[in-house]
């Protein structure tokens, strides 16, 4: 299950760290697989895939390397909304539906396809890190106040 925690960094796993093109590109496949994860546990919590999965925000949008990996964990062509805010302008059009101002409208999408890469591989490469990140920060066991100490 997801669970965020504040004091989380990132690592790279069987990169080079001294290449700044190289950690962007970990970084971005990082992005992505922590994606694929989260669609996952939707999956696993409400016991069925997403009908349809379209990404939002500048960095999937401004990023056609992020929408490429994040299709091919998908398994299928990306949805992006491509606007420069769309929270407010999808906040802005439901509202204007909502006053009958205008008839149903929909934000302009455009489809990234699947990048050619190993998904299987990164899917279990994210795994791992995220298996170890866990074992890492496991809970400790509290220590224990003699009754009766203040």
């Amino acid at each position: 299950m997801p669970l965020p925690d504040p004091r989380a960094g990132y690592r790279l796993v069987d990169a080079d760290t001294h290449d700044p093109a190289t950690e962007l590109g970990g970084i971005l496949r990082g992005l992505a697989a922590h994606g694929a994860w989260m669609r996952d546990t939707v999956v696993e919590l409400t016991g069925a895939p997403p009908a349809r999965i379209v990404a939002t925000g500048a960095p999937v949008r401004r990023n056609d390397r992020l929408a490429a990996l994040m299709a091919s964990l998908a398994g299928s062509p990306l949805p992006v909304v491509d606007l420069d805010a769309p929270v407010a302008a999808g906040a802005a059009a439901l509202a204007a539906e909502r006053e009958g101002l205008t008839a149903h409208c929909e934000a302009p999408v455009r489809t990234v396809p699947a990048a050619h890469l190993a998904a299987p591989v990164l899917r279990a490469r994210f795994a791992r890190a995220l298996a170890e990140s866990s074992a890492d920060s496991a809970p400790r066991a509290a220590a224990s106040i003699p009754e009766g100490a203040s």
